[in-house]
């Protein structure tokens, strides 16, 4: 039976390092690929069976407020925003060390109540173009792969979703 309250319709919201980035556009894309090794041997035409080898999860967006504190988070710039005289700079360069950011999305629930989808260990892995057009907004598209954070119980190292039932 179909439940009109389970379709989940709405907008949310994104952070980094528990610091709002502010809105999306086109929202937030969610994927857990799994990698599996089939087993085939000769006296067989078909595989016997699958052994899993690798499971990964990445979050897609584009940022729409694409303002110097959120380009810094988003593309991970060590450098802080230097305030002066009818001019604010970000300094960008290049940085050696990897930095892990946790992520949060706020978004709708089934029952219209809440959802929060929280990642403790994030990697930005690729910033897509950032396009400044006379007839669109300028966004920021960034996909980050998620890790374990191996201090968690083995069940919840990649984070958790979380819905609000009241």
């Amino acid at each position: 039976m179909v439940s009109a309250s389970n379709i989940i319709v709405g907008i949310g919201d994104f952070s980094i390092d528990d610091t709002s980035v502010g809105s999306t556009r086109g929202g937030v894309t969610i994927t857990k690929n799994i990698e599996v090794f089939e087993k085939i041997v000769d006296q067989k035409l078909s595989p016997v069976g699958l052994a899993k080898v690798r499971e990964t999860y990445s979050v897609k967006t584009e940022v729409a407020e694409a303002t110097l504190a959120n380009i810094k988070a988003i593309w991970d710039v060590p450098s802080s925003v230097e305030a002066g005289v009818g001019i604010n700079t970000l300094s960008i360069g290049l940085e050696p060390d990897v930095t892990y950011k946790t992520l949060t999305f706020y978004g709708q629930a089934p029952s219209g109540l809440s959802r929060k989808f929280h990642c403790y260990k994030a990697f930005v892995s690729e910033v897509g173009d950032t396009v400044l057009t006379k007839d669109d907004i300028t966004v920021v598209p960034v996909t980050f792969t998620l890790f374990q954070d191996t201090t968690k119980p083995d069940e919840s190292q990649i984070g958790y979703i979380e819905d609000t039932t009241a």
